[in-house]
């Protein structure tokens, strides 16, 4: 008698710790879910430059001898950033690795390594016109769009630099410095 009645306590403990798990199971999946939601949110934030992927740029960078960095998370994305003795370059991009903003740098050396930075693979962006633009305007501080995106060239103490940007960037940067002096406000 005492083994059914410990086989019976031990089917209902069983039963309410079934029950228990599927409920927290079914509560589990909604958070997963409301959180994918956000992540979904967070990746239309910083705007990027279509087609782009930000390994493209840094990969063919590498194999010129620029050592490839390592990925640093930041807000609405990704940073990338590698200097050697003759060029540099900083790369921001989304979520989605598209990129929103990038900097190149001719630190000593050949400014054709301008010329190869803005042929990034892009859907909007007639690469060779770009390139063809930026190598016949390095010296000079002006800027040019090219789809949805915005090629910036300058000089800078060491050389010539090249930007390239999506042409909502600033924008985004605007909105990014209203939202943290709002916070700063607050506290």
């Amino acid at each position: 008698m005492s083994k059914l009645i410990r086989l019976i306590f031990l089917g209902v403990v069983v039963s309410f710790l079934l029950i228990g798990c599927s409920s927290n199971n079914e509560e589990s999946k909604e958070k997963v879910e409301q959180k994918e939601d956000v992540k979904v949110e967070a990746n239309n934030d910083m705007p990027g430059i279509s087609g782009t992927q930000a390994y493209d740029i840094i990969l063919s960078l590498e194999e010129t001898g620029i050592e490839k960095p390592k990925t640093t998370i930041i807000d609405d994305g990704y940073s990338w950033n590698s200097v050697n003795s003759d060029y540099s370059y900083d790369i921001r991009a989304n979520k989605d690795h598209e990129i929103g903003y990038a900097s190149f740098m001719v630190l000593r050396g050949d400014d054709s390594y301008l010329g190869f930075c803005s042929t990034i693979p892009s859907e909007k962006v007639n690469t060779e016109e770009a390139r063809e633009w930026v190598e016949n305007n390095i010296g000079n501080e002006t800027e040019k769009v090219f789809g949805d995106a915005v090629y910036e060239l300058s000089m800078g103490n060491l050389g010539a630099i090249l930007t390239i940007k999506s042409v909502d960037w600033d924008n985004y940067m605007d909105e990014k410095m209203k939202e943290e002096l709002r916070i700063e406000e607050e506290n």
